[in-house]
């Protein structure tokens, strides 16, 4: 037979491989004409010789890396009670006091709550009720002098943030001394 066949075997695994034609070969490994069959792994790993897009679901743990570095949407926790002491499920979100009557929001010590280094809260005075805001046992509070640490009215706005291990900076709308 000639160039091009496989001289009428069943398969071609059983035949020469002189005996197909280089295209036929190709075919049947499923390579395509002008495929690069002897590209290094350097360069076939190299992202700038690869054209197009790839999912994010492809690449194993992109997505939970991109997650925790985009800022997120605050959660929110309202409270309606006197007396509340946060919690580590207050982090990075803002506590409505909604109350009508005085309030206080503790801020615990670390050895009770261990929010990390970094972390903020925001207490929001929703009701008419005075909202202050009071340091745990061994807690500092860091605030401008001139301030108490009191919000100043419905829907006034305090931020704490944890600057060290047992103390935080609050800064906001804060009744003057």
């Amino acid at each position: 037979m000639g160039s091009g066949t496989l001289k009428g075997r069943a398969s071609a695994g059983t035949g020469d491989p002189e005996d197909l034609t280089a295209e036929q070969v190709r075919t049947l490994l499923n390579v395509a004409d002008g495929a690069t069959a002897n590209a290094s792994d350097t360069y076939l790993l190299n992202r700038a010789n690869h054209s197009g897009t790839q999912a994010i679901s492809t690449v194993a743990g992109l997505q939970d890396a991109l997650d925790s570095k985009a800022p997120a949407a605050l959660g929110v926790n309202t409270q309606t009670g006197a007396n509340y002491t946060l919690q580590l499920t207050d982090r990075n979100s803002v506590v409505n006091r909604n109350s009508g009557s005085s309030n206080t929001t503790t801020v615990p010590p670390n050895s009770a709550v261990a929010f990390p280094v970094g972390s903020t809260v925001v207490i929001h005075q929703l009701g008419t009720g005075a909202s202050s805001i009071v340091a745990g046992a061994g807690v500092t509070i860091r605030k401008r002098a001139n301030r108490n640490l009191t919000l100043s009215g419905q829907y006034a706005l305090a931020t704490l943030v944890k600057i060290g291990t047992d103390e935080w900076v609050c800064s906001g709308d804060l009744e003057a001394v």
